[in-house]
């Protein structure tokens, strides 16, 4: 277990809330269905590198495409889907998930995301589908 005193550590919420400076009325929870199975292991090397040279060299002998091979060999040589459980599959997903936080993040939306779990406050209530459209856009664009 750990303890951490949130007061001088600091936390997502928080930081958020103090962005936000209290003109918030709503907190928006979502969960990114189904994400361990919908990742194809071939978006793990296009996170680390780059889909171009991700591409380029997919064929060739380098860290990140052993990775992808290791996931699929875990599923019988199949690309769709991490196990659901191993805490490499927590590792792995961050990666991906790391990627599409950047992107959001640089389009100036601010959320809290643990794993799957994504918890926003915003002011208006139809701010947020717009979060979840764009965040899917990124994954389906980027990932699959």
């Amino acid at each position: 277990m750990n303890y951490k005193n949130w007061r001088v550590d600091g936390n997502p919420e928080s930081d958020l809330l103090m962005h936000d400076k209290g003109t918030s009325r709503f907190i928006v929870q979502a969960d990114i269905s189904t994400c361990f199975p919908s990742i194809y292991t071939h978006s793990i090397p296009w996170a680390l590198v780059g889909k171009e040279m991700a591409k380029q060299t997919v064929h060739g002998d380098t860290w990140y495409n052993k990775i992808d091979q290791a996931c699929s060999d875990m599923r019988n040589g199949e690309t769709h889907g991490l196990l659901i459980g191993p805490h490499a599959s927590n590792l792995l997903s961050e990666i991906i998930l790391t990627v599409v936080d950047k992107k959001l993040y640089d389009k100036g939306y601010r959320y809290a995301r643990n794993i799957d779990e994504v918890l926003q406050w915003s002011a208006a209530f139809q701010i947020w589908p717009a979060v979840i459209l764009k965040s899917d856009c990124l994954l389906l664009q980027h990932f699959r």
